[in-house]
């Protein structure tokens, strides 16, 4: 026992000293870069070749492609290969086809002067810069016809809705993700929308794709205060580090509240360019004032929209024969599972209910049934299993208010809803207590039964993996969540955002940070973990065989995979196996 016990505390202590932050990018290599939210160091771009004289018509199409990938007045190369009459109506911002950089397109002629090319397909980013990672085996598709200008051979037109192709590899040579930001209703808090904008005039790009409504899977979750906001110049300047947002229409932003968001989301948002330190705002000519606010703001932190912070100091807990164990994190230098854990303050749990888990606040934790036939709560030395009302139930979740969570198959065939709610932020919990489960339905869920739930620490947003009745077609939604003052939902927005469309069987979830989720994918045989983005990035992470569930005791560093023989905490590129005591490891809120 006690070269377990030495086990115990030498891999968890391993999880609190990893340091190092890993980039996600859309093909398989593994980067070091930025997160998102992080200013980006200004790049160097590269300027393509232009068409040399005397080029076959398979060299043309070949150097446009390669000339496309780039944005900005750099494109005036790319526009030398094609015709005058195409280069008045070729729009490259219309949509972008992220191509697998290891292959070469395949060119073949047909008659009358066109050419069909296609390559293997990794995503595209439609022009609201919004990216869907593809299927394995999609390709990309392109027809194009040439005639000779000159002499010379040159692009005369595109099939239709053909914007450009760019490789993988160069893709941040043309975009980048960025986050547009939205206050949560009712929360001091920014929700962060990914979308990838082009890298050259950054700053203008930023700001316009801040202004209009929020996204429609946020639709009721967030707010804004920029919804009919539009420059009254034609960009914004960035002098001497600040950026100075002008906008037209004084009325739209009469209230002090709305000018607050205005300053935050500005901030927040244009902040991301290399070269911004801070923001000035001002509405035709004039500075837009907002309580708090001295300009220029460098922080939208300045005016408390602050990240939100869930279960700070709760502790998780560890399962060992029946009883919920929590873990001293501090302590875990100390060798040995009695210098790691501390007595248990819940009841026993019986070996047929599993997949605890534990609210924010650490008072309370939840079971399912072996099956998914029952969910239970525990607190202190009260059980409680709550009525009957669906089976197949995924594994409970509690968000950032005490609301309990399951998804499941309603009993009642007349329910629409396939994800569940209770209020446990009451403030004991007595036996005989008989709050019942809400249904709460979403649109986009009906007809399909839910596998896996979890939310950010924000509260404001659900992430939801589900299948088929038959257990085909999983997929992976994020969807906005509204509530009533007392942090109760209401509705989950009738619009979700799909993310790792190229995933298969996906079977678990959780959020590793408030733009990012890992997941377990994979047949049987081969499943493993994967970090997915909400800018639809798709990484693999190091395999782990037998894994069947994924959780987190602090981001992406702190992720643990459970297994039949027990947990595994990550360490590095590997995972390290707790002790055969340790059954289980449960963080609070995921």
């Amino acid at each position: 026992m006690s070269a377990r016990r030495a086990l115990l505390a030498a891999a968890l202590c391993a999880v609190v000293l990893l340091t190092g932050c890993l980039g996600i990018r859309a093909d398989d290599a593994i980067r070091v870069g930025l997160d998102v939210q992080e200013p980006a160091a200004a790049p160097v771009y590269y300027l393509p070749a232009g068409p040399r004289e005397g080029a076959s018509p398979e060299e043309i199409i070949a150097g446009f492609l390669h000339a496309d990938e780039v944005s900005g007045e750099r494109l005036t190369i790319a526009q030398s290969y094609l015709t005058r009459r195409l280069v008045g109506s070729w729009d490259p911002s219309i949509r972008t086809d992220v191509i697998d950089a290891a292959g070469r397109p395949d060119i073949h002629a047909q008659s009358g002067g066109w050419y069909e090319i296609s390559a293997d397909l990794v995503a595209t980013i439609d022009g609201a810069g919004r990216m869907q990672a593809s299927a394995p085996g999609s390709r990309a598709r392109l027809s194009v016809q040439l005639k000779r200008v000159g002499g010379e051979y040159r692009i005369d037109a595109t099939s239709a809705g053909f914007g450009r192709w760019v490789r993988a590899n160069v893709l941040d040579q043309v975009l980048r993700p960025v986050s547009l930001n939205y206050p949560a209703v009712g929360m001091r808090t920014l929700i962060p929308d990914i979308r990838w904008l082009p890298v050259t005039g950054l700053a203008t790009g930023l700001a316009r794709a801040q202004f209009g409504p929020p996204p429609s899977y946020l639709d009721g979750a967030v707010e804004t205060g920029l919804a009919s906001a539009r420059l009254s110049v034609d960009a914004v300047p960035v002098r001497a580090g600040v950026a100075t947002v002008t906008l037209a229409s004084r009325p739209a932003y009469a209230d002090p509240r709305t000018r607050a968001m205005v300053w935050a989301q500005l901030a927040a948002t244009l902040s991301q360019a290399a070269a911004i330190t801070g923001v000035e705002v001002s509405v035709e000519g004039a500075a837009l004032d907002a309580p708090g606010v001295t300009p220029p703001l460098a922080s939208a932190s300045v005016l408390g929209f602050e990240p939100v912070m869930v279960a700070a100091g709760v502790k998780p807990l560890v399962r060992i024969g029946g009883q919920l164990h929590p873990v001293d994190v501090a302590a875990l230098t100390s060798p040995g599972l009695d210098a790691a854990v501390t007595a248990s303050p819940f009841p026993r749990i019986l070996p047929a209910w599993n997949r605890v888990a534990l609210s924010a606040d650490g008072r309370e934790v939840a079971a399912v049934g072996t099956n998914g036939d029952g969910l239970a709560r525990y607190r202190q030395d009260v059980s409680v299993e709550v009525a009957g009302f669906a089976d197949r139930l995924t594994g409970p979740t509690y968000d950032r208010f005490g609301m309990l969570w399951v998804g499941g198959r309603p009993l009642d065939p007349a329910t629409v809803g396939r994800l569940w709610w209770l209020d446990a932020s009451a403030a004991s919990l007595a036996a005989g207590d008989n709050a019942a489960a809400q249904p709460i339905a979403a649109s986009w869920l009906v007809d399909r039964l839910a596998v896996a739930v979890a939310f950010p620490a924000d509260g404001a947003r659900i992430a939801v993996i589900s299948t088929r009745a038959d257990g085909s077609d999983s997929r992976l939604d994020v969807a906005g969540v509204t509530r009533n003052a007392a942090g109760a939902p209401t509705a989950i927005t009738g619009t979700s955002l799909r993310l790792g469309a190229p995933l298969v069987e996906l079977r678990d979830l959780v959020w590793i940070s408030d733009r990012e989720l890992a997941v377990l994918a994979g047949a049987e045989d081969r499943v493993r973990p994967f970090e997915v983005t909400l800018g639809d990035e798709i990484r693999e992470l190091p395999p782990l065989a037998g894994a069947t569930s994924i959780t987190t005791i602090g981001g992406g560093r702190g992720l643990v995979i459970g297994t039949a023989d027990g947990p595994y905490v990550r360490a590095g590129n590997r995972w390290q196996a707790l002790p055969e005591a340790a059954e289980e490891l449960v963080a609070a809120a995921r």
